[in-house]
């Protein structure tokens, strides 16, 4: 994240005897403390961006930030999708609304859902960031509960927010 009017970019070879190039650069604003969980001395890289249940990229101009929403599907899960159209208040990362009305739910009230992501010899800090939406119009007194667990401890630091 720039913290002044300008930035600098360099382009450095990955292996000998190979040029580096750029063929486009593009910055985009994005709103202060979008992702207030990430430290804004490093660079972001994405490793995986997915809006469960979807059938096609999320891009510009649904997603107004231009960040790219790929679809997955992962196999044993049911296929949700939202009995409304449009969402009152949605978290800091600002997630298109789009990714939040589809979902995937375990088939069973007792079954779990396992995702993986691989970080090939990753040597980084990693960020997660997870958005939900309740599929279906609660009532006044309903609630929905559910618990999520990354790794094992030895592998992840948690710094878990209470929304």
């Amino acid at each position: 994240m720039a913290n002044q009017d300008n930035i600098s970019v360099c382009v450095t070879r990955t292996r000998d005897n190979e040029f580096p190039f750029i063929s486009s650069l593009e910055t985009w604003p994005l709103p202060k403390g979008m992702y207030a969980g990430m430290d804004t001395k490093f660079a972001w890289l994405k490793s995986y961006r997915f809006h469960y249940r979807g059938t096609d990229v999320i891009w510009y101009p649904a997603e107004d930030y231009k960040r790219i929403w790929d679809p997955s599907n992962p196999s044993g899960l049911i296929s949700v999708t939202a009995n409304f159209t449009s969402l009152i208040s949605t978290t800091v990362n600002y997630p298109p609304e789009k990714a939040l009305l589809q979902a995937v739910e375990a088939q069973n009230p007792t079954d779990s859902i396992n995702l993986e992501f691989e970080f090939p010899n990753s040597n980084r800090f990693n960020y997660l960031s997870l958005g939900y939406a309740e599929m279906l119009e609660l009532g006044i007194d309903d609630t929905r509960s559910f618990g999520f667990v990354v790794d094992s401890p030895e592998k992840t630091r948690k710094r878990l927010k209470k929304c």
